[in-house]
């Protein structure tokens, strides 16, 4: 009675090609190909088993033995019939499985054999979890790039916010991220209910989709947040048929809002603007956005106290300072200095720029120029203006690199794109793009304002080295130094794909030194005042 009960279970339906009723039918692919399914049918089930899987699980392929005991799937029995007459299974290898599916569909044969080198009898008790197993066992190159992909973004985030729970991929996924609107509303007006759960074009309610680019030193744009949005907008609008979300941005949900351009172009976010975003964000879903200014998406607006913490699950590429995963900061494209030899350069090192920031720019000034009179070395710091400092640059074997208004600076990226070796110099926290590549000494040299001197005397130890490090330089920089060199690491991060991306992840930076420096700024005006104060309560 069992074994016909069994028997009844696996029985095929009366339509072969019946797709629904084959895709809601319980047992294996194989025993599917036994019982008279059409091939195209098979590898139907499989696609569709398989994408399910990868959107609603996150089951891991179980660890490859070299060679285990699996059944032969011409004489697999239903796994009803295995349990009630307690027959044993056939012992094969990979080779004998190969043979015995020779004539069956390639989706088969895949699953056949990869899941022959992977699963004992004792599996076939689950029939369910042996499908969606085998079947991501034989996809496993992009479902081990997506698990990497998920757990290098937790422990991203989780530098920064220990607490940071799991995260379950939306099924909704495509809807939640939406599409901008081609024109914003006025501001005051409500969002539908229909359009409640599309996070960007909720967000096009606020700015305009044209919203323009700020200008700074003389440059009108477009700044990394426009080629961010511009760049993986036009992604997703040309993506191949049947591709998801995912395919492009990985385990996030995009943010495109042009926030540095509105942050110093209107001095803030408009009002209301970031408490929606936290309104809408899901706890449990991941989101991915990038960031310019020197102060972060959250610091620099004046329109909004919602903080960093309050939205731990953002990833933030950021290229100023404050966010997960630093960037480079660039500005208008350079063109590569001529070519010269390093002995016919005329300074070790040099510096061309103003002394803002002071406190970091002075005392890398003091320091160089003693370290030039130790050592002998030729070296040029000028906090001047000076009309041909490109022609100061390509005779400098090293640049000073100085940290800016933020923790990063333009000069970095300048250097890089020009084809030279920089020094950065920071105080606090180092920005460091590409950190192992800085580590390592490959693209530049890194330290901390108090230990400049003992840097230059150990860069000027080995030139040979430097030259190869300008190599690298030249043979990196369309990939990692220009804008879109910029975008394709980020995509190359958050898909996994085509090797992963160099840049690398570091703790939320906190918040200090520029507070210590506004109360010592404050200092003296609230002097004066006691002073006016006194003389008031005198006369």
């Amino acid at each position: 009675m069992h074994q016909e009960g069994a028997a009844s279970r696996h029985a095929k339906p009366a339509e072969s090609d019946d797709e629904l009723s084959f895709a809601s039918w319980p047992g294996t692919v194989w025993e599917a190909e036994k019982h008279g399914f059409s091939s195209n049918t098979v590898e139907k089930l499989v696609s569709s088993r398989v994408q399910e899987t990868l959107a609603y699980s996150e089951l891991k392929p179980p660890t490859r033995p070299a060679e285990v005991s699996v059944a032969v799937p011409g004489t697999l029995p239903p796994a009803g019939d295995v349990m009630a007459s307690g027959s044993t299974t056939t012992t094969t290898t990979t080779s004998t499985v190969m043979q015995k599916t020779s004539g069956t569909s390639p989706a088969v044969q895949q699953v056949a054999s990869s899941t022959a080198t992977t699963f004992t009898s004792v599996a076939l008790k689950h029939r369910r979890l042996v499908v969606f197993a085998s079947c991501l066992w034989s996809l496993r190159k992009n479902h081990l790039l997506y698990v990497e992909t998920v757990e290098k973004a937790l422990a991203c985030l989780r530098m920064s916010s220990p607490d940071l729970g799991d995260f379950s991929y939306p099924s909704d996924a495509e809807k939640h991220f939406g599409r901008r609107g081609r024109a914003a509303r006025p501001l005051g007006v409500g969002v539908s209910k229909r359009r409640k759960r599309q996070i960007n074009e909720t967000l096009s309610y606020f700015f305009p989709a044209n919203f323009p680019a700020h200008v700074w030193a003389g440059y009108s744009g477009p700044w990394i947040e426009n080629h961010w949005i511009r760049n993986f907008s036009q992604r997703w609008r040309d993506r191949p048929s049947g591709s998801k979300l995912r395919d492009i941005f990985g385990p996030f949900i995009p943010i495109f809002a042009p926030f540095v351009d509105m942050a110093v172009r209107s001095h803030g976010y408009p009002a209301g603007m970031m408490e929606m975003l936290k309104k809408m964000m899901r706890k449990d879903v991941l989101y991915v956005a990038v960031s310019q200014h020197d102060l972060g998406i959250f610091k620099s607006n004046r329109n909004s106290r919602v903080t960093q913490t309050e939205l731990p699950n953002l990833l933030i590429f950021s290229a100023g300072g404050y966010g997960h995963v630093p960037i480079p900061l660039l500005k208008q494209p350079e063109q590569l200095l001529a070519e010269r030899p390093f002995g016919s350069r005329s300074y070790f090192t040099s510096f061309v720029g103003t002394e803002k920031n002071g406190g970091v720019r002075t005392q890398m000034k003091k320091t160089t120029d003693a370290w030039a009179q130790q050592s002998g070395k030729d070296v040029l710091v000028s906090f001047k203006k000076v009309a041909n400092w490109k022609d100061v640059l390509m005779n400098s074997s090293l640049a000073l690199c100085p940290r800016g208004f933020g923790r990063s600076s333009f000069r970095t990226g300048e250097l890089f794109q020009m084809g030279r070796v920089p020094i950065y110099i920071w105080d606090d926290e180092p920005w460091l793009f590409y950190k192992e590549l800085w580590e390592k000494e490959v693209i530049g040299f890194s330290c901390n304002i108090k230990s400049l001197g003992s840097l230059l005397e150990h860069a000027a130890s080995d030139m040979q080295k430097l030259e190869q490090m300008e190599q690298n330089i030249l043979r990196m920089r369309e990939s990692h130094f220009v804008y879109e060199g910029i975008i394709d690491q980020i995509f190359r991060f958050l898909t996994g794909q085509d090797g992963g991306s160099d840049l690398r992840c570091q703790k939320y930076p906190i918040r200090r030194l520029r507070r210590l420096r506004r109360l010592r700024l404050r200092r003296p005006v609230l002097g004066r005042l006691q002073r006016r104060a006194r003389r008031a309560v005198y006369v």
